[in-house]
């Protein structure tokens, strides 16, 4: 068993003042009036703090009764030398005089923490263990002995933390209903400026306690910019509530994507930001942020996704930031084929190719 010098020579001290404390104060007060019973109860431990290392234990305890003195010695999950928190003695130290509590009475006061600091504040059970100094006669013998009481203290289980993000997005065309872009999928985005998609969000909460008020702010931006650090458009905020027992919750809103003026086919973005303004404490703050950046063509901007397709219904090739006569030339060269569908990906729309 490892045990600490230190803490050893410290109690031996502790031990050797209180006998000495008791001849001298002896001759002064009458014997009757002390506690033949340890009279503390309520122990509890209010917080464990380590500010500029120098780690901390808050705690109280109720006492009544009249006592010579009495050493407090804490623990954490055990009573050992090993888990030993602080010993420290309580005693009138100006005139010996005995410490006395007609009235049940609350002691709030802190201790230094001998042990590692994580190791006390992560603890399940503490123990306070109260040993009363013993009371002499005249003639040197003992009157009342050494009184010693045990208390615990279990503070509340922590709640599970919770982390909340973006777990889904769908954007779909609000007159076909046809999906632009799908978050479980490897495609890009290819939605137009000008024009107004059906965005339905799935937030996801990790942690069986209840959460309200959770916002997520939904932006487009420039992607030639990094987000946060420019200009935002177009901000939605959603606010939605948690049960202990939800895990996901989804929401859904329709949106007009605007023209970023000034520029043409810039690639867009899209971001939802959870809880951006850090109102919830999250066991993980750094996945709060979804965002994905596409082709966002302007209006009339000739450029867009298209998706070559067999007179059979076979995809061939999905063609990224080019024109529709672009799109059937590189077909043709490549599959060697002058008949087949071309598919405009950002509108829907199908189109019948027959090259002579």
């Amino acid at each position: 068993m490892k045990i600490s010098l230190s803490k050893n020579i410290t109690l031996l001290f502790i031990l050797l003042s209180s006998n000495l404390v008791f001849s001298q104060i002896i001759s002064t007060n009458p014997l009757s009036i002390f506690n033949t019973t340890a009279d503390f109860s309520n122990f509890k431990v209010i917080n464990v703090t380590n500010s500029q290392n120098n780690p901390r234990i808050y705690y109280n305890y109720d006492i009544k009764g009249t006592y010579r003195g009495y050493n407090l010695t804490m623990y954490y999950n055990s009573i050992s030398d090993d888990t030993r928190i602080f010993t420290n003695s309580v005693f009138d130290d100006s005139n010996y005089d005995p410490i006395s509590y007609p009235s049940l009475t609350t002691i709030q006061t802190w201790n230094t923490i001998w042990d590692d600091y994580q190791n006390v504040k992560n603890a399940s059970k503490y123990y306070l263990v109260v040993k009363t100094w013993p009371v002499f006669n005249p003639d040197g013998s003992i009157l009342i002995p050494e009184l010693t009481k045990t208390l615990t203290y279990t503070p509340p289980a922590p709640p599970t933390p919770i982390n909340l993000k973006i777990k889904e997005v769908i954007i779909t065309d609000p007159i076909t209903g046809a999906i632009k872009y799908n978050s479980n999928n490897s495609g890009p985005i290819g939605l137009r400026q000008g024009k107004s998609y059906v965005f339905k969000v799935t937030v996801q909460k990790e942690g069986n306690i209840a959460v309200n008020n959770v916002e997520i702010n939904s932006y487009q931006y420039n992607g030639y910019y990094v987000y946060p650090y420019v200009q935002l458009y177009n901000n939605y905020l959603a606010t939605i509530n948690f049960s202990a027992n939800e895990s996901t919750k989804t929401y859904q809103f329709e949106q007009f994507i605007p023209t970023f003026n000034g520029f043409n086919d810039v690639p867009l973005c899209l971001v939802f930001d959870v809880d951006k303004n850090k109102n919830i404490v999250e066991s993980n703050e750094s996945d709060n942020i979804f965002e994905k950046c596409g082709t966002g063509f302007s209006p009339n901007s000739p450029y867009g996704r298209f998706e070559a397709i067999d007179i059979n219904g076979k995809p061939l090739r999905t063609y990224e930031s080019t024109t529709e006569k672009e799109a059937i030339s590189k077909t043709v060269n490549e599959f060697g084929i002058n008949s087949f569908y071309l598919k405009d990906k950002t509108s829907g729309n199908i189109k019948r190719i027959k090259v002579k």
